[in-house]
């Protein structure tokens, strides 16, 4: 009998694009709470993102431009993994698309977060639907754990 190892955010992505019979294989392996936690609980890095999604966070992507640009793609990447794998169209006006505000904070000498808001119409721009989030607690989420590398973004 041969043995396979494979890791977990593999597993959840497999378990997405499975069928039935399939997934119930998994279930009955892992237990269906393993595919219903809370994404969450999952992400709380940029190295989390970048496990959930399949992509390796030392990749010379995230280190070969300037470091703003390089910290954008981190935060794609990190907004990629919080929506399981959807990317927010800009184009759609009926999806909420929640998106952190900041300001910035003399007392830190960077930024904080100001607001969480979202807007189903219209086309700003800044980051783009690639940065929105689902819900407002994803970006609640992502503002609480990402702040360095927004301000990062913004230096």
């Amino acid at each position: 009998m041969a043995t396979i190892t494979i890791d977990d955010s593999k597993i959840r992505r497999l378990y997405k694009t499975a069928g039935q019979e399939f997934k119930e294989l998994l279930e009955a392996e892992f237990g269906p709470k393993f595919f219903s936690g809370d994404i969450t609980g999952r992400i709380l890095s940029f190295e989390d993102a970048c496990a959930e999604v399949g992509k390796d966070p030392h990749d010379r992507f995230f280190s070969e431009a300037r470091p703003h640009e390089n910290a954008i793609r981190k935060i794609e990447v990190w907004a990629l993994a919080l929506n399981e794998g959807n990317v927010l169209s800009y184009t759609d006006p009926s999806t909420e698309k929640w998106r952190v505000w900041v300001v910035y904070d003399e007392s830190i000498s960077g930024f904080r977060l100001c607001a969480v808001d979202y807007d189903g119409t219209g086309t700003y721009s800044g980051l783009g639907s690639r940065t929105a989030f689902a819900s407002e607690k994803l970006a609640r989420h992502f503002a609480k754990h990402a702040m360095p590398l927004i301000n990062e973004s913004l230096a």
